[in-house]
Order: structure tokens, then sequence, then C-alpha cells
């Protein structure tokens, strides 16, 4: 490995979870081999540049992994090997200019973290709805144009972020999603709400603004958790007020319920 690689490095291999934290120069064009080697690495983050490519076989060979951050590669796509990495509590795939995701990555079962932000994917896999313990799943600033209805599968999840997409609508199975608390659908081209979004009430922060929305669901009256709501620049809400009220009533009753 040259000198000017060992400067960019953070290595430590003595702690309970050996972490690599490497950061490719700018003329740097491969992973550096040397990384294969390190069998027992549990974090491995790598920041690249749009000279890498392509990310190397062996790091799917890398089976300790629990978590894999990958960020600012110019690889389009990620291999469907990447279902080795059995042992992956976070993945993080982000800023790459990835436009595909293999259907191997539903065998990632014990992830509980993926962040697929900032890449020009245009369609989830069917496959992610497997992924029961996922608790944060990031979406946002991509191309994605449909939501899969299986998507309402993954019911530990806690943030779902699919802002600045082309989504036109939301999947009535998004309803099943009980323990999320923040959901952002900002940025997209959704007219029309599900009604199961009602149920959804452990959300604290719905962001839904910049989208072609012209009536909120009545539903909505039920999610007296939130503590933040913006749906600012769609269309006119005629209902707006009246769901509002009746939202701001029922949060009233359930505050004095709480402190009798």
């Amino acid at each position: 490995m040259t000198q000017e690689l060992k400067d960019c490095i953070s290595l430590n291999l003595e702690q309970k979870n050996p972490t690599l934290d490497l950061k490719l120069r700018g003329d740097v064009t491969e992973v550096p081999d040397d990384i294969g080697l390190l069998k027992h690495l549990k974090i491995l983050r790598l920041q690249g540049n749009n000279n890498i490519m392509k990310l190397p076989d062996f790091l799917w060979e890398l089976n300790n992994l629990e978590v894999l951050d990958i960020i600012y590669f110019n690889i389009k796509e990620i291999s469907p090997s990447v279902e080795k990495l059995v042992n992956l509590k976070q993945l993080l795939l982000t800023y790459s200019k990835i436009e595909k995701i293999p259907e191997s990555l539903g065998n990632l079962v014990n992830l509980k973290v993926l962040h697929l932000q900032g890449n020009q994917i245009e369609k989830i896999p069917e496959s992610l709805g497997k992924l029961t313990k996922l608790e944060s799943l990031y979406l946002s600033l991509n191309q994605i144009n449909e939501i899969p209805d299986n998507l309402g599968n993954l019911t530990n999840l806690k943030t779902l972020l699919l802002s600045s997409n082309k989504i036109p609508e939301l999947p009535e199975s998004l309803g099943n999603l009980v323990n999320l608390t923040w959901l952002d659908f900002t940025e997209n081209r959704i007219k029309e709400l599900p009604e199961s979004l009602g149920n959804l009430v452990n959300l604290e922060r719905l962001d839904g603004s910049f989208n072609n929305i012209k009536k909120l669901p009545q539903s909505l009256e039920k999610l007296v958790n939130l503590k933040s709501i913006d749906f600012s620049h769609n269309k006119r809400f005629s209902d707006f007020f009246a769901i509002l009220k009746n939202w701001l009533k029922k949060r009233s009753q359930r505050i004095s319920e709480a402190n009798s």
C-alpha cells in the first residue's frame, strides 16, 4: 500500500469492533487490495471519488462486517454478491451514482439500517420487503417512480425517507408501518394520500410538501403524537382546517387523559 494511502487511513483492530475508515484521494482509481486481508473487520467506511467505477469482489468476502458505509463513488450498480455479507446490520450506499439495486439485497435479513440516498435508483426491488428487521430506510434523492406494496411488511421501521423522487402515489400498505416516527415524502408527484396513513399513530414528524396533493385524508386527525407536520407547496386544502381542528381536540383529550 502506498504511503499516500496510509496517510488517509484510520485503522483500529484492537477494539471490540475492528474498524477501518479510508478516504481515497481523487487520483485513486480502485479500492486497495490490502483491505481484502482484513477478514476480521466489523466496520468499514470508504469515501471514494468519481474515478472509482467498481467495487472489488473481495469486499463481499468480508463476511464479519456489521457496518459497510460506501460514499462518493461512481459505481452504477451493486454486485448480487452483496448477499454474502450475512452479518450486516447497517448498509450505507450513498451518493455513488447507483442505478440498480440487486434483488439479492433482500437476503440481508439482519439489516436494521439501509441508506441509499443520493443515487439514481429508479426501482426498489421487491425483495426489500423481506428486510423485516429494518428500522431506518433512506431512499431520498433518487429517481424512484413506484413504492412496492410489500414495503408495508417492514413493520419495525421507525424512519422512512422518500423525498426528492418521482413517486406518484403511496400504497395503502404503508399504513402497516405502525412504529414509524418520521415519514418524509417531500418533493414527489403525489396527488392523494391513502386513508391508511391514519394508522401511523406513533408518527411524530410528517413531511409531504412540494407535491400535488389536493385533499388530505380525514384519518390524519388520529395522529395525536405528531410534533411536526408540513404540507406546504401543495394545492389549497379546503379540508385542512377542519382536520386540524379535530386533531387539536383529540390531542388535547389525550394530554388530559395522560395527566389525570
